[in-house]
């Protein structure tokens, strides 16, 4: 099955030289244009998976998914939940949810609706 788009947590500036710079972006490649879509988390902070949630009204557009992220600032050793829009990664989270708590990162993550 070829799919046109690809998602990842990763580096979208070159060699990663930490953490941060590991797993420190949301990228949306484009498969069929080669162009891609980024959206930079704030300097220090350490992304989760992005878990993709296909938007109610998707049909046949691959990229219509919402995409969840725990976003994790050291800073404060808090977390919270991004949501970014997979039609628009660049443009940045169309919502966010502040936690009181970290929430440890894990490699993988899912989405189960309910």
């Amino acid at each position: 099955v070829a799919h046109r788009y690809g998602f990842a947590v990763g580096n979208a500036e070159g060699p990663a030289d930490s953490l941060e710079t590991l797993f420190g972006a949301v990228v949306k490649d484009d498969l069929g244009t080669g162009r891609r879509d980024v959206w930079q988390a704030p300097a220090g902070h350490l992304l989760g998976e992005a878990v993709p949630v296909v938007k109610a009204d998707a049909g046949a557009r691959e990229d219509a998914l919402w995409l969840l992220t725990v976003a994790y600032d050291p800073a404060v050793h808090r977390s919270r939940l991004v949501i970014l829009d997979g039609e628009g990664v660049g443009d940045g989270p169309v919502a966010e949810v502040h936690l009181p708590f970290h929430v440890p990162l894990g490699f993988h993550g899912n989405f189960s609706p309910g």
